[in-house]
């Protein structure tokens, strides 16, 4: 069978149906790929652009009332197993300044704006929160009538074509066996029938 994304399901290459929903209610992998993952977390994968044991002292400003303490570690109890577990993959051994207040702020439903500079980790630090929430609360069920099986969980803009195509491939890092993301046959033919 051909492949098919739209409607009532249909068959990926592999031949499994990609409208099955996995335990967490999402259309994702939770298997490990070896190969996939050799392509997600190779050596030749930037994990930062900017040396942090020396930006600890910079200052920091956060207003609002009742702000979340920032996180000082990346661990299963500040960011959730499955981060957890893709972070270390990524190299990322703790938060930069703009992660240690974005993730807290971030989970907990709170609106968050950060300007920082180039390589500082906001692309992380918009992207987890969003994740720790889309594994926290599981998928939701398409509604009664509606006939599509896949709705977006979550919406992210960028001004650039080039941006977009960053994010997403950083979103594919951080969603690596959580169920969110399909594999990369699937992601690579979404992509281009976006184009």
């Amino acid at each position: 069978r051909g492949s098919s994304y739209g409607g009532r399901g249909g068959y990926d290459r592999r031949g499994s149906s990609y409208a099955r929903k996995n335990e967490r209610g999402f259309h994702g992998d939770m298997q490990p790929d070896p190969r996939l993952e050799r392509t997600l977390f190779g050596s030749d994968h930037q994990t930062t652009g900017i040396n942090f044991d020396n930006y600890d002292k910079i200052p920091v400003e956060v207003s609002g009332e009742n702000t979340p303490e920032p996180i000082t570690t990346y661990s299963v109890e500040t960011i959730g197993e499955d981060l957890f577990r893709c972070s270390q993959l990524c190299g990322y051994t703790r938060p930069t300044p703009v992660q240690k207040y974005s993730c807290p702020i971030g989970s907990a439903g709170r609106d968050l704006m950060a300007c920082a500079q180039t390589g500082s980790g906001k692309t992380a630090g918009f992207l987890f929160p969003i994740i720790m929430a889309m594994l926290r609360n599981g998928g939701r069920d398409s509604p009664e009538n509606g006939r599509r099986q896949v709705y977006p969980e979550a919406l992210i803009m960028a001004p650039t074509r080039e941006l977009a195509q960053q994010i997403f491939d950083e979103a594919r890092r951080f969603t690596y066996c959580t169920g969110i993301a399909r594999s990369e046959e699937h992601t690579s033919e979404l992509q281009s029938r976006q184009y």
